[in-house]
């Protein structure tokens, strides 16, 4: 009866203090990431200290001074992160998330044969996880191996379908100027994400493959959302000459020009524009100032 009395108190004392570690780990996280980061931190380091198998204590630190690194561009904030999530991984080998994130801090300062084989670590413990595949498109994005960089951002979009991946996808593809992969991807993000670049990039393709009513529709959204885009007003105007309304191929030039005058692409397609009107006048007036401006001079 003492025998089992005294387990009984065992197991009782083990969930007490396995509630009171989970109520401090939840606590020093809220004030990380929402309150006071100095009493996070303080509350999280005590903690690894009292519970040495704890790896969430680290790897929340770790995320802090990854973030600071982010907003700070402070090269000892990525130590610091690194340092702590290596300290998660000490404590559980397996842990993938920071492996993750080990590798993410390594291609912020572009040690990629480092993040590749934080990455390698991450594929053994979970093949199933998304953002390894992006990690490695990732990486070959970033030493100009766009093959391996398409299979792979692939390989994460079937798994876990998102706006930043597409997004990444159609940016290749535009620079390997695949034009309808490149608009299947950016379609995706621009209708959930209604990014500007986006739109600009997905608009030029439309007009790479002649599509100037789509092309224009798309560019038509992309200004609503940002009103001093050059290169916005730049290419409608391109789409609306192209699709022979040269009065309102001026007025995006004129726009454009507004918001930057000192740029000879406008000058040149009000050029074209108003020699199509006939207005030879205006046409060599434009056509001077592009000039002016491709020469560097005012």
């Amino acid at each position: 009866m003492k025998k089992k009395l005294f387990f009984l108190l065992i197991i009782i004392s083990n969930s007490i203090f396995a509630q009171f570690e989970d109520e401090l780990l939840e606590r020093g996280r809220e004030e990380l990431f929402r309150g006071s980061a100095k009493i996070g931190i303080s509350i999280l380091e005590s903690l690894m200290k009292k519970y040495p198998k704890n790896s969430e204590a680290p790897y929340y630190l770790g995320l802090h001074y990854q973030g600071r690194y982010l907003l700070e561009n402070n090269k000892q904030k990525l130590k610091l992160a690194e340092k702590y999530f290596l300290e998660a991984i000490n404590r559980k080998p397996f842990f993938k998330d920071a492996f993750l994130q080990l590798a993410d801090c390594n291609i912020y300062t572009k040690n990629y044969k480092i993040a590749k084989k934080y990455l390698d670590e991450a594929i053994f413990i979970d093949s199933t996880d998304a953002k390894i595949y992006e990690g490695y498109g990732s990486i070959y994005e970033n030493t100009n191996d766009l093959d391996k960089a398409i299979s792979y951002y692939t390989k994460a979009v079937e798994l876990e379908p998102n706006e930043r991946i597409y997004s990444s996808l159609g940016s290749l593809y535009f620079k390997l100027h695949q034009y309808g992969k490149a608009i299947q991807n950016y379609e995706y993000e621009f209708r959930n994400d209604e990014h500007p670049l986006c739109g600009y990039e997905l608009a030029y393709s439309y007009l790479q493959i002649a599509d100037t009513i789509r092309a224009k529709d798309v560019l038509d959204f992309a200004i609503e959302k940002d009103f001093a885009s050059v290169m916005l007003y730049n290419l409608i105007a391109e789409v609306c000459y192209v699709q022979t309304d040269y009065n309102l191929s001026i007025k995006y030039s004129m726009e454009s020009l507004n918001k930057n005058p000192k740029q000879s692409e406008p000058y040149a397609l009000l050029s074209k524009a108003y020699g199509k009107l006939g207005n030879i006048e205006k046409q060599n007036i434009y056509f001077r100032k592009a000039e002016l401006l491709k020469k560097g001079r005012r």
